[in-house]
């Protein structure tokens, strides 16, 4: 297909609402976490918020691969979809980004998700996996992979059998980059055994958050990016406002993250760091470049609700990113903080 980039993960439909931690309590759910849900129970979700989501096509490496898109990658997805209105709403809204859709439908209706997004920016999820449940490796075909630079898999596919390996697999096979970003501490604590082999067989470049590290190794951030860059050729350990710690080898250093004075919403930020660190890493820059990169993106979107950057901020970035010129903030965006 000649992607540059191509994707691996569910195609879910989003939808963000803000609530209170109280919510959180009421519909028995941690907060930070996600839980799987019917249909029915997501729409009483919906209903007992009182509140009016705002809709956007997502999916963790769907989010990673807009991103990509966005600074003019040619990009692609790989996933199962319902034929019903959601679907034909992802299938034409990722196209107007500029990612196209190897979709596999589904008679079972589109993955959707709801995104509880608390006062303080944390957002804790429901999902009713829907046809992305079903995807499995034996959807995936060599030609899937063909001539694609750089393979991004979410953690999520874990859930889908022997996806993960089989699509990790075909990707080395075809001379792809594979990075994989463990989605979630829940995954992490479902599948350790899993991920440990894939990393050691497969993945070049890992991306988890603090939680998910704790979970993985149960040692601190600049243990664990040690750990994991001993098996991996890079290992991104992110810690939020704190920045992240990037491990390539015997060598590490912590890169900060951007100032931001009032965060309205986490949803996407580990994602469009993602994003941001790939394009840079697929331009050959050097890694504290790629870190950069990434925490522009990661900063630009938790000043949303939602995880994609309206248009207005693509633009300064992509000016930033292209020129060099600094990246602002409002009026007060700076790079800050120091190794925790």
């Amino acid at each position: 297909m000649n992607y540059d980039v191509l994707g691996l993960g569910g195609l879910i439909i989003d939808h963000i609402l803000l609530a209170s931690s109280q919510f959180l309590e009421e519909i028995q759910i941690e907060k930070g976490g996600w839980r799987s849900v019917d249909y029915k129970t997501l729409q009483e979700i919906i209903e007992r918020s009182r509140a009016v989501p705002s809709t956007v096509p997502g999916g963790s490496a769907a989010n990673t691969i807009k991103g990509l898109a966005r600074l003019g990658h040619k990009a692609g997805l790989i996933g199962k979809i319902g034929r019903d209105e959601m679907g034909d709403f992802y299938l034409n809204a990722m196209r107007k980004r500029g990612v196209a859709i190897q979709e596999i439908p589904s008679d079972n209706p589109t993955a959707q998700l709801i995104a509880l997004v608390t006062p303080d920016g944390q957002r804790t999820f429901c999902i009713f996996q829907g046809a992305s449940v079903e995807l499995s490796g034996a959807d995936l075909h060599p030609d899937h992979f063909a001539g694609t630079k750089l393979v991004h898999i979410e953690g999520y596919t874990l859930f889908n059998g022997d996806l993960t390996e089989r699509a990790m697999s075909l990707a080395k096979r075809s001379g792809a980059i594979v990075s994989f970003d463990l989605a979630s501490f829940e995954i992490v604590r479902r599948f350790k055994q899993e991920i440990y082999q894939l990393l050691n067989t497969y993945v070049d470049i890992v991306f988890c958050n603090e939680d998910e590290a704790k979970m993985l190794t149960d040692h601190t951030e600049e243990e664990t990016a040690e750990i994991l860059g001993s098996i991996c050729d890079i290992a991104i350990i992110s810690l939020g406002s704190r920045g992240c710690y990037i491990q390539q080898g015997n060598t590490r250093f912590h890169s900060p993250a951007y100032f931001v004075p009032s965060p309205l919403d986490t949803t996407g930020a580990g994602d469009l760091f993602a994003s941001g660190f790939l394009h840079g890493y697929l331009h050959k820059k050097p890694l504290e470049e790629c870190a950069r990169f990434g925490a522009m993106m990661g900063a630009s979107v938790i000043q949303v609700s939602g995880g994609e950057i309206p248009e207005k901020r693509w633009k300064k970035i992509c000016k930033s990113i292209k020129d060099g010129t600094p990246f602002i903030i409002q009026k007060a965006a700076s790079l800050v903080g120091t190794t925790p």
